[in-house]
């Protein structure tokens, strides 16, 4: 794990002892373990419990008394894997027996067994860089996006902070909706494809790990319980969750089965598509706190290299998604394009063609090429189409969100129009361990410069300011080098007209088939 990864516990974020207590310092992950003595805790009626019945006897005090202890002394029934710190892989569930739907349905006692608490905070720790995943019970979601805590949980604040967990120190005030549901992630996911599986990533490592079909990654766990006693496993357990999913409020006016939404859908467990304004949380206004049953937050990334998501996670195990990379010698090539006349379209296709069939034969190989658009296909289309590619030579464009369903150690081409540069799908490549090469357009001076125009029949332009960015279009098309490239990009921002980037993406695309046959198989291995 890079140094920036690791976990100590910030000096800036620790909080200090008040005199009359006897708080230590925090542990390496900066908590303690599930039968840490004399955890402060609350009366049931002041934390909700959302979904149980309220504890019996919950003991109150004024400070907390915590003693570390290393998770190797941390007790926990033998029964229970998942209430215990582990190191490697654990002879537990698999993922097929985590997705039952007999025993999804079991409902969570109502209260925990003898000995045993209800839970308070959770904390996984990943092998990848050490990152962590927080489940926190019984939080409330004010107007602000944040989650109030009571104050006694401050001394977790680094864990909770490294958890990209956004909170707030309260006393636990007053709410006005109550729902029975863990929220995963801790903010609404965005509409735009790309954009909701840059949010979506995060939340499919927590599921990853909360549905053991990852168990390899999870190196520690922790669960902090009501009154200092451990947690019951049967509060904790994968059947008891209700997952519950936040959409931005453009989804509501989208049809069911749009991209984003059955996408949400494969998850196990039926997770809840809900908006905020649902709660009276919408962005125009807020009238009322949400009290939820808990929510996870992690501090992956999308961004970190060393994130990824593999062909054996809950997602796709559930959905008999199988990624499994081809070892054979018979490869499928898929052209993924645009309609004509709607921009980043690849014209010649058949070139192309020719030269992967070429490039085929050269290996030993069989190949098959089918050339397909998206638009207007179904979800399970595009899912089957992606996962059917060896290789995928693509437009930019939203479509290639399907990474997702691409099998591990396939390839993908992407063609670019000339003058734009984007590396989304670089990273989202790296996270489901695809192979992600990138092929650059000729200049389409008649598209981009038609697109300016359209423009200038909608608002006053100056003539000066297009001939200019007309010049340095053509300046950059004899360049043809990377640098020239880069100023087209940033000639928005230079010359104050956003619709450049705009004309760009609204160019045709024409490429070098060699150049794109040679990227194609850059990763494929002769066939013997």
């Amino acid at each position: 794990a890079s140094k920036d990864s690791a976990v100590p516990a910030s000096k800036d974020s620790a909080v200090p002892a008040s005199k009359d207590s006897a708080v230590q310092a925090p542990s390496t992950l900066g908590l303690q373990g599930s039968n840490a003595a004399g955890l402060l805790s609350t009366a049931g009626a002041e934390i909700g419990f959302v979904g149980q019945s309220q504890p019996s006897q919950v003991s109150v005090v004024v400070e907390p008394q915590l003693v570390p202890i290393s998770s190797q002394q941390v007790e926990a029934p033998t029964s229970s894997p998942h209430n215990k710190p582990f190191n490697g892989y654990l002879p537990q569930e698999t993922a097929a027996e985590a997705i039952d739907s007999t025993r999804m349905q079991q409902a969570s006692p109502s209260q925990p067994a003898a000995g045993l608490a209800f839970p308070l905070l959770e904390v996984w720790k990943l092998n990848q860089a050490g990152r962590l995943i927080c489940r926190v019970h019984n939080t409330i979601r004010n107007c602000a996006g944040k989650f109030i805590l009571p104050t006694y949980m401050q001394v977790y604040h680094s864990v909770l902070e490294q958890c990209k967990f956004p909170m707030v120190y309260e006393d636990i005030p007053q709410h006005s909706q109550v729902f029975d549901g863990d929220l995963f992630g801790t903010h609404e996911l965005r509409y735009h494809m790309p954009h909701f599986l840059t949010d979506f990533i995060p939340v499919l490592k927590i599921f990853g790990t909360v549905f053991r079909s990852e168990t390899e990654e999870i190196a520690e766990y922790y669960c902090l319980g009501v009154g200092g006693a451990p947690c019951d496993p049967a509060l904790t357990s994968w059947a008891t969750y209700k997952p519950l999913i936040f959409h931005h409020e453009r989804v509501k006016s989208m049809p069911n089965d749009t991209w984003v939404r059955s996408l949400v859908g494969l998850l196990p467990q039926n997770p809840i598509q809900a908006f905020l304004s649902d709660f009276g949380q919408s962005k125009e206004s807020c009238t009322q706190r949400i009290l939820l049953r808990s929510v996870l937050s992690t501090s992956s990334s999308y961004n970190a290299p060393e994130e990824t998501i593999s062909k054996d996670h809950v997602i796709f195990r559930h959905n008999n998604i199988d990624r499994s990379a081809n070892t054979g010698c018979h490869l499928k090539v898929v052209i993924l394009n645009r309609q004509q006349g709607n921009g980043r379209s690849i014209i010649n296709t058949g070139q192309v063609r020719d030269v992967i069939i070429q490039e085929g034969v050269a290996r030993a190989l069989q190949v098959d090429v089918q050339e397909v658009d998206f638009e207007g296909l179904s979800f399970e289309k595009q899912v089957q189409t992606m996962l059917s590619g060896d290789i995928v030579i693509a437009a930019h464009g939203a479509a290639l969100t399907n990474i997702i369903f691409m099998k591990e150690h396939s390839s993908i081409v992407e063609v670019m129009p000339f003058g734009w540069d984007a590396k989304l799908f670089s990273k989202k490549a790296e996270t489901f361990r695809v192979f992600w090469k990138e092929v650059r357009s000729y200049p389409d001076r008649v598209s981009f410069l038609n697109c300016l125009h359209s423009y200038l029949q909608k608002k006053p332009l100056d003539m000066h300011i297009l001939q200019g960015i007309t010049s340095v279009f053509d300046w950059a098309s004899s360049e043809g080098s990377a640098s020239a490239e880069e100023r087209l990009y940033e000639l928005d921002q230079q010359s104050g007209v956003a619709e450049v980037r705009v004309c760009l993406r609204a160019q045709d695309l024409t490429v070098n088939p060699v150049t794109v046959g040679a990227q194609a198989f850059a990763d494929v291995r002769r066939c013997n």
